[in-house]
């Protein structure tokens, strides 16, 4: 029954599930692959790119509609999916402070101060263990991260990763969360919800105190993603004993020749299996030399 409810939590997460926010975008750029948003012209010439190679026609730019929908994943809710399908136990926890919060905010917004004291106990007792388990898991995953850069930084300059600083937000400020919810009891009661908690945590990645994204590159943010993101599947198999699947979607775009070549080092210490794509044909003689297992399967206009 377990493994049922686990698949079909899998089948059934929706991008709405992983969302931390989204926005539109008005780009009424005349060209046919142009763009007013600079972030996007990599977008854009990957767009470009398809479209030679698709035998179906897409609309043309006069008959597309000028607006962008840009969408911004959630890191703490793909912590909890990667713990979710990975750990029954947290799993269980995280099933039941889902269903203690949403009492206690039904109460919260009746005004009803006792009701919701009533649930506050048990509420904090779930939330310190989920955050428990993401500080175990996270601690594990950043070492792994720092392994690989050590690794990495010996045949390549990466000194611009090497000084990103990952910060773990828990969702509250003060040792127990118990403390916290009833100090802000009526804080809670006038916005009516619980404001303080695990489902209020982050994680940040932080250049000087900046976030990444402002300092970092777009092939160095691809290239911290993929890094980041094997180092959470080096630490799934380790305490888990899984095997996750890293997918790469176009694995070429927005990564110049150095920061391909740290990738290329990269998949000589992936112990999981990898699957990526790309438009263009990068798989030289040498590199199959170097990867024995790796197959090369081409795809044009849908057919193998």
């Amino acid at each position: 029954a377990k493994a049922t409810d686990v698949l079909n939590s899998i089948e059934l997460t929706r991008i709405a599930d992983i969302t931390r926010s989204t926005s539109m975008y008005f780009d009424n750029s005349v060209e046919q692959y142009g763009t007013n948003v600079d972030e996007d012209l990599d977008f854009i010439k990957i767009y470009k790119e398809f479209e030679e190679i698709n035998p179906y026609p897409l609309p043309k730019k006069n008959e597309r509609l000028p607006w962008i929908l840009r969408i911004e994943f959630d890191r703490r809710k793909m912590l909890d999916k990667v713990l979710f399908v990975s750990d029954p136990s947290y799993r269980e926890t995280w099933i039941q402070y889902q269903r203690l919060l949403k009492q206690r905010n039904a109460a919260l917004r009746t005004q009803d101060a006792s009701l919701a004291s009533a649930w506050s106990t048990k509420l904090a007792s779930n939330g310190e263990i989920i955050t428990k388990s993401r500080i175990d898991f996270l601690n594990l995953v950043i070492s792994n991260f720092h392994t690989l850069l050590d690794y990495l930084s010996k045949k390549h300059s990466i000194n611009q990763l090497k000084k990103i600083d990952i910060a773990f937000l828990k969702g509250w400020d003060g040792e127990g969360l118990l403390e916290e919810i009833n100090n802000r009891e009526n804080i809670d009661i006038k916005a009516k919800t619980t404001t303080k908690g695990p489902h209020k945590a982050d994680i940040q990645f932080l250049y000087k105190n900046t976030e990444a994204k402002h300092i970092l590159s777009r092939g160095e943010q691809k290239l911290l993603s993929i890094i980041w993101t094997y180092s959470q599947h080096k630490t799934i198999k380790d305490m888990f004993n899984k095997e996750p699947v890293l997918i790469l979607d176009d694995i070429k775009s927005e990564l110049d020749s150095h920061t391909f070549e740290v990738f290329l080092s990269l998949l000589e210490l992936i112990e999981t299996q990898v699957i990526f794509s790309c438009i263009e044909d990068i798989i030289s003689s040498k590199i199959e030399d170097k990867f024995k297992g790796l197959k090369k399967f081409h795809v044009e206009q849908f057919k193998t």
